[in-house]
């Protein structure tokens, strides 16, 4: 899933990536911060970057 994010944040870098993963989506990075600024979802801190879902 990280991979197919960071290909789609080269080719959008302005937008924000929303990936889904089964009945839900996720957000990654950058676009998980705007995403929690906005409705105030709850953000998980991975090893390796910061995700929202």
């Amino acid at each position: 899933m990280l991979e197919k994010y960071i290909k789609l944040k080269e080719k959008y870098p302005k937008s924000v990536i929303l990936i889904k993963a089964g009945n839900f989506y996720d957000c990654i990075n950058d676009d998980a911060i705007i995403i929690n600024n906005l409705f105030n979802y709850k953000i998980k801190q991975l090893s390796k970057y910061i995700r929202l879902g």
